[in-house]
């Protein structure tokens, strides 16, 4: 993958840059960023005064995709809609409800009531699905989208929610394609989010199914900045 740097002084700042294959000496080092009063530790560069940011991890910050593709960084939608989000462009064909009718999963994108939910360490997303987990290994909760063949891979950040941070047992994802099982994965108490990418091409349905491993425990797993693309 390309790291892409991304001027992140500047973009607070409001100043311009136009020099291109500069070569410069600058410090790598940790340090401490806030957004939305979500604060979290980053790898930046300071240099000359400013400190500068990898642009797709800027993105992952403020949830606005990054994307090279063809000589171009795209921030947020590069032009082609080559990427298709839940809760907006696709939504869900089935899934489990209990028996009063209340969902088991809460999804959304860019939600208009502005809904945020938040990770295990604090990471903040307005892009999310959080699933509950059933301890019934033969009848777990899930949901499903349609594919109708249009897509080529799904990609999410894996995590743990934070309303379910504190729960012991294991909790255990899997993501079939059709009836295929392409990905399974335990998430354990004090897990860090992980970045999937899934091959979905040629899919006609994705499913996702969670489920609590042990003894009966409330908990859900959670795929946050989930992406459909073509």
């Amino acid at each position: 993958m390309k790291k892409i740097l991304g001027f992140f002084g500047v973009l607070l700042l409001g100043a311009t840059i136009g020099a291109s294959g500069v070569k410069i000496t600058a410090e790598l080092k940790t340090q401490k960023v806030s957004y939305n009063g979500n604060v979290s530790d980053q790898e930046v560069i300071a240099y000359n005064g400013s400190t500068y940011v990898p642009l797709r991890k800027f993105g992952e910050l403020v949830n606005i995709p990054v994307n090279y593709k063809d000589g171009v960084v795209y921030l947020g939608n590069d032009g082609s809609k080559n990427i298709s989000y839940w809760g907006q462009d696709i939504k869900d064909m089935s899934k489990r409800v209990n028996a009063i009718g209340m969902d088991f999963v809460n999804y959304a994108y860019n939600d208009k009531w502005n809904v945020v939910e938040e990770d295990n360490i604090g990471n903040k997303y307005t892009n999310y699905l959080v699933l509950e987990a059933s301890y019934h290994m033969e009848d777990g909760n899930y949901i499903e989208f349609p594919l109708n063949s249009e897509y080529k891979e799904f990609r999410a950040k894996l995590g743990i929610p934070k309303a379910s941070q504190d729960s012991i047992g294991e909790r255990l994802i899997k993501i079939y394609v059709d009836d295929n099982l392409r990905y399974e994965h335990t998430l354990i108490k004090g897990d860090m989010p992980k970045d999937i990418v899934i091959d979905i091409s040629k899919g006609n349905k994705l499913r996702i199914e969670a489920f609590h491993l042990g003894e009966y425990e409330k908990s859900s797993i959670g795929l946050f900045n989930g992406e459909f693309v073509k």
